[in-house]
């Protein structure tokens, strides 16, 4: 019997390994063979062997790279020709232009490109007016738009630059869901969290702030560490746990990392493959970024059950219910940052209360099993329409 064939494409196996991370092997065993294909790395073949996938190499750049675009095209119009997929399935900006332009071209039966955030948004100018042109390019060339947001879907159709029928969202939104059974405080083993507790010299008396993320400037680090500064004039014992890799396309303000590297209170780590003791370690979890797909890590930290600050912005305010199970700010604001801590180190009842809530809700809403079978299904469901 033939097994259907699925293109999925990425600027980077970041996305396979991270944010799609065994939604492929799940859904193989539902009757469908998988070709990664994205940037090669040290990593991706190690990925594809655990996903069991194969894996095809493509030179993608988030920058705007004509010469090298141009000849990523004609890269992925052979492999299209050659292996002939059922399904072309894009993820990032770079990697839906170029992949459903290709999947077009070639006439690939369903063409899926997944929308999970739009950095363009705080774009100015010529940039963003290309780079619109270039997401109506991407939503033009699919026959299927997934947004792993409700309010993201709602900006992009209120835009004009996607019809309706195109549109769909998954259950409640995401990517891939979460597994509760990993994210789960009872499965962490509290052993990880002692060596820990003694590198960084916490006692059980800190008050632990934590942000995991790329330590960029759209993620907030800047106010939050102002912020930070601040509040440990006024309260002892406090504690900021910086989670993450430095992102060079947005640097922090010089006198931020001054200030990380000085401040005895703020421990900066690299990026870290279990996040789970961090999470557990953290008396509040923040996350004041500017924009989001839909944060992966915030569904996370629910599931660990943290108390939760996070901009109002598109997916923050989509798993946080203000003063249900979490707090929301407006981005770009020290002041907020200072006011909602505040609230939650003088409410030990109110952070209480949040940590059940915030696991209820993603349980309710985001189990990665229900995601991973509704998207299986939708595959099987789409094949059996005619392509257009």
């Amino acid at each position: 019997m033939k097994r259907n064939k699925i293109f999925r494409i990425a600027t980077s196996s970041h996305s396979f390994r991270a944010t799609l991370k065994g939604q492929f092997k799940y859904i193989k065993e539902k009757g469908f063979d998988y070709i990664l294909i994205c940037t090669k790395d040290d990593l991706i073949d190690d990925v594809a062997v655990e996903e069991e996938a194969k894996y095809l190499p493509l030179t993608l750049t988030r920058k705007i790279t004509p010469l090298n675009d141009l000849k990523a095209l004609f890269v992925l119009i052979f492999y299209i020709l050659k292996e002939k997929p059922e399904i072309v399935h894009t993820h990032s900006p770079k990697a839906g232009l170029i992949g459903m332009l290709a999947a077009f071209i070639c006439r690939v039966p369903k063409r899926i490109h997944t929308v999970a955030g739009l950095p363009l948004v705080e774009k100015t100018g010529v940039v963003k007016k290309i780079l619109i042109m270039c997401e109506k390019i991407t939503y033009l060339c699919s026959s299927v738009i997934f947004f792993n947001s409700r309010v993201q879907a709602d900006y992009v159709l209120k835009e004009g630059w996607v019809s309706k029928s195109k549109s769909k969202v998954i259950g409640e939104g995401s990517s891939n869901g979460i597994d509760l059974s990993y994210f789960d405080p009872g499965a962490l083993d509290e052993q990880k969290l002692a060596p820990i507790k003694k590198q960084y010299e916490l006692s059980d008396n800190d008050f632990v702030i934590c942000y995991i993320g790329r330590m960029a400037s759209a993620k907030g680090i800047n106010e939050l560490v102002k912020s930070f500064v601040d509040l440990e004039k006024r309260y002892d014992n406090l504690k900021l746990i910086l989670v993450g890799e430095e992102e060079p396309k947005e640097p922090l303000e010089p006198k931020i990392y001054e200030t990380i590297s000085n401040d005895d209170n703020i421990i900066r780590i690299d990026h870290q493959k279990d996040i789970r003791p961090y999470l557990s370690l953290s008396d509040i979890f923040i996350l004041p970024s500017y924009r989001e797909g839909f944060p992966q890590v915030i569904m996370q930290a629910c599931a660990m059950k943290c108390c939760i600050i996070c901009t109002d912005i598109n997916g923050c305010n989509e798993m946080i219910k203000h003063n249900f199970n979490g707090l929301l700010i407006a981005p770009k604001s020290v002041q907020e940052i200072n006011i909602a801590v505040e609230k939650l180190i003088d409410n030990p009842d109110l952070r209480s209360r949040f940590k059940g809530r915030a696991r209820s809700y993603i349980e309710e809403n985001f189990s990665q099993q229900e995601f991973w079978n509704k998207l299986s299904m939708f595959y099987l469901n789409d094949l059996t329409s005619n392509g257009d």
